[in-house]
């Protein structure tokens, strides 16, 4: 949804909770899972804002795609240089 609201700053992107109106997307205890763009895994979920059951909840991930995250995996041994 957005790389550049007040809680994403580059380093998170912000995408909806809850695509569906009253299931689906992510909720309570779903942080550390995968945000993937097709096949490709562009965030790891990290928190969330909003609405009560997770309804009209909007998630924030912290993003792999970008290179102080690749230079953080690879330091610990998660992705090859």
């Amino acid at each position: 949804m957005n790389l550049q609201s007040a809680l994403a700053g580059g380093h998170n992107l912000q995408h909806s909770g809850n695509p569906g109106r009253w299931s689906g997307g992510t909720c309570y205890g779903d942080s550390g899972g995968p945000v993937l763009h097709g096949d490709t895994l562009v965030g790891l979920t990290s928190f969330g804002t909003g609405g009560v059951l997770c309804r009209g909840n909007t998630s924030f991930a912290y993003r792999v795609d970008i290179q102080p995250a690749h230079d953080f995996l690879e330091g610990i041994g998660l992705l090859a240089p």
